[in-house]
């Protein structure tokens, strides 16, 4: 007889000559038996298993008088002590005249596993089934909901009250999303390149008017600097909303007092440092461009790891933390540069090599502003990119002076080769939901004598981004302007108005050294920002490129942005804008 197939099958077959030897067992027997080949050929089939002292009996019987039968749901004790609960049936097998049975073993625990599963998927079936039919019947009144408040909203004129009419539109499109995917299968993701912070403002608008939230306190710190990402934003918002919602759960169960949910978007810095250090072709410069709050931190961990940095302005968020890192760039030997990158425009530089000359004698006035309309729509107020200027988390202790006026107080210092010692201070919130400053005018003392005059805003409708500063001093005064970078208005006493124009044969050298296009050419802000790399990398090559701003630069604005807000708070007294560690000298 041929049994080679017997081999190959998951039922366990035993088959048992005329005195009830084991000649033959397959991989499933020896398998539910606990048992080798070894232990079970040749030997009979009490050696291996057991149900009862009579059950031998029946397997006699069945060879005898050629029967089969079967045993259903039985216990097999095996030599081992180990039990199976199985069921068998015994075949009467004859072969060249020759008597035997066949055995046949089925896994009980198997095959109510199968029988289980089967069960499981049957009822999975009828659930699903189920559900379909609950979504499409879900669907229709969710479609009525929408049409009813896209109507209200249309004939709502209260702004609040269509914010409520919104927010149901809103979840009701959500509702529809999670029935379409019940009623099929998922929907590919709809990658789109946007900014993350939109769907995660979402969440917290809808949020704001779920209960359970009223005695926590939501925390957003958000990384602006962060690029539009290729996201799915009902996925993002859906994984918001779940973790927002646990960590509400936590915060409720676990009676935490002052409970905080604090939501923090940032870009990882360290895993650059631990990739780079080490490589024989690391990079010679990093560019800290990220949230003000982490200036410090990063540009820290990159100087002392050895490497060159450009950060943005403000360098820190504290006066203490510039003297930091202005002592860790001075020990490290690294470049350490401030992107005041305003003062890389080539007329600056002429403008300031003017001042150094004698060009228009000892200065008495410098009037400068830094001025835009760009944040003075107050319903665009709670856009990502433009409230964290305005968040004192994120922002610091200033808004638009620390933003865009210590550009301008930076640009001041720089031409005249001076320092500011003093200032008074105003400031002013112009739209109300802002904490930080918009508006700012600021009067200011330079170390050699020279009266300053800043004014700096962002709800100046009508400018777009206009700084411009004008130097006069005692035989003559300079005007540049950053719409018209090109010019530089100079006018001598008792003389005529000139316009000196970039690329001219008569300029002083680093003005020509930075006006890589030839006059007549327009130069705008990326090219003045390519000057700032172009002077780095001299610096960073060993050149002394003085017109490069620096951490000294940095904690000075710094100190300067505490001392216009302790002004401010004093009614615009006068305050020391010197940074501690600089207090007692009068020149860089």
């Amino acid at each position: 007889m041929n049994i080679s197939f017997l081999s190959e099958l998951s039922t366990g077959i035993v088959i048992l000559d005329d005195s009830l030897e084991i000649i033959f067992i397959n991989a499933s027997a020896l398998s539910i038996l606990d048992t080798t080949e070894k232990n079970s050929i040749g030997n009979t089939i009490d050696q291996i298993f057991y149900e009862k002292p009579e059950s031998i009996n029946d397997f006699v019987g069945a060879l005898e008088l050629n029967r089969n039968f079967t045993k259903t749901d039985t216990v097999l004790n095996l030599k081992k002590g180990k039990k199976v609960f199985c069921t068998y049936t015994v075949h009467s097998i004859e072969n060249n005249n020759e008597k035997g049975l066949m055995l046949e073993i089925i896994d009980k625990e198997s095959s109510s596993e199968l029988i289980e599963r089967y069960r499981m998927k049957t009822n999975q079936q009828i659930s699903q089934d189920f559900v379909r039919g609950l979504a499409h019947e879900i669907k229709n009144p969710l479609s009525g909901i929408r049409g009813s408040a896209q109507l209200l909203s249309n004939k709502l004129n209260n702004q609040d009250l269509q914010e409520y009419t919104d927010i149901i539109i809103k979840q009701t499109d959500r509702l529809t999303s999670l029935v379409d995917n019940i009623l099929g299968p998922n929907k590919k993701p709809d990658f789109q390149f946007q900014n993350i912070h939109y769907p995660i403002e979402n969440v917290l608008n809808l949020i704001d008017n779920e209960s359970g939230y009223e005695d926590i306190k939501i925390v957003k710190d958000f990384d602006p600097s962060i690029p539009d990402l290729f996201i799915d934003s009902y996925l993002i918002e859906n994984s918001i909303l779940n973790l927002t919602k646990n960590a509400r759960d936590a915060l409720i169960d676990s009676n935490t007092p002052n409970p905080e949910i604090n939501i923090v978007t940032r870009i990882s810095h360290g895993e650059m440092i631990d990739g780079e250090k080490n490589r024989d072709d690391a990079i010679n410069l990093v560019t800290v461009a990220t949230p003000n709050a982490t200036h410090f931190e990063i540009t820290k961990s990159f100087l002392e790891a050895g490497f060159n940095v450009l950060c943005e302005k403000p360098m820190t968020m504290t006066v203490e933390d510039g003297e930091e890192i202005y002592k860790i760039a001075k020990k490290s030997g690294r470049v350490l540069s401030v992107n005041y990158c305003y003062s890389a425009y080539p007329m600056v530089r002429q403008a300031r090599a003017m001042v150094r000359s004698g060009d228009i004698g000892k200065l008495r006035l410098i009037i400068t502003n830094f001025s835009h309309g760009h944040h003075a729509d107050a319903e665009d107020a709670e856009n990502p990119r433009v409230r964290w200027r305005y968040d004192p988390q994120m922002a610091g202790v200033s808004g638009q002076f620390a933003d865009c006026g210590i550009h301008a107080m930076h640009m001041a210092s720089f031409i005249s080769d001076d320092t500011v010692d003093s200032l008074s201070a105003d400031f002013a919130s112009t739209i109300s939901t802002r904490i930080l400053e918009d508006d700012a005018f600021v009067n200011f003392r330079l170390s050699k004598g020279t009266v300053g005059r800043l004014w700096t805003s962002s709800v100046a409708i009508g400018r777009q981004h206009g700084f411009d500063i004008q130097i006069f001093g005692e035989t003559g005064g300079l005007r540049w302007a950053s719409e018209q970078p090109n010019q530089l208005v100079y006018t001598p006493l008792s003389g005529r108005t000139q316009i000196i124009e970039k690329g001219e044969a008569d300029l002083y050298e680093d003005a020509k050294r930075l006006s890589r296009v030839a006059i007549a050419h327009p130069e705008g802000f990326p090219l003045a920002v390519a000057n700032m790399y172009m002077d780095l990398a001299d610096a960073i090559s060993g050149s002394d490129r003085d017109g490069l701003p620096t951490a000294q630069d940095g904690l000075r604005s710094m100190a300067a942005v505490y001392a216009a807000v302790k002004s401010a708070k004093q009614n615009g007294s006068w305050v020391d804008a010197r940074p501690p560690i600089f207090s007692g000298e009068n020149k860089l």
